[in-house]
């Protein structure tokens, strides 16, 4: 004959069991939490999947300086300043100076460049285009003016820009550009 097992022996044994399992499942179900060091990460910006993302991004910045370029030599300072994002925490970095806030940046190119002669004729050559994530991309370049009248004659140098996707399509948030003299 067998010896049949008392209520609470089961219940010993099934409590943990039950324990156990409800913890296992809960974690299981439970969403994946990211590591202490990048909890307060942003996590809007992907990574570039695809080439045609990539080039996607590229065509559009290309599409931004163009239009500066266009807008300079029409002499439209304002139309330049369009590939500029409109806020105040844009940066200008030129030479020992560094400016900030989009009026601010306009205010600069209005009184250093005044008038038509100093602004010459612009080109963008030896373009580098990076896009960095889905909202973020660099730009490397070479700049050239080209003036006639009192202004100095030529005038070149380099720039390093950094890119924002916004509403209103990429903007330059943050720009250093130095000159290599004439």
């Amino acid at each position: 004959m067998q010896k049949q097992s008392s209520p609470s022996r089961v219940m010993m044994f099934l409590i943990p069991l039950i324990c156990v399992i409800f913890t296992a499942t809960t974690f299981a179900q439970s969403p994946r939490r990211r590591p202490a060091r990048t909890r307060n990460m942003p996590t809007q910006n992907t990574a570039i999947r695809t080439p045609l993302q990539s080039s996607t991004i590229e065509n559009a910045i290309r599409g931004v300086l163009e239009k500066q370029v266009a807008a300079w030599n029409r002499a439209d300072i304002e139309g330049f300043m369009d590939g500029y994002h409109r806020s105040a925490d844009i940066v200008f970095v030129s030479g020992d100076t560094v400016t900030r806030g989009w009026a601010t940046v306009l205010e600069r190119y209005q009184r250093t460049y005044d008038t038509k002669e100093k602004m010459g004729t612009l080109a963008f050559t030896d373009l580098e285009i990076k896009p960095l994530d889905t909202n973020h991309a660099t730009a490397l370049g070479r700049w050239q003016l080209t003036r006639t009248g009192e202004a100095a004659p030529f005038a070149k140098g380099r720039f390093t820009l950094i890119f924002l996707r916004t509403p209103q399509g990429w903007r330059i948030m943050h720009d250093h550009t130095s000159s290599a003299g004439n």
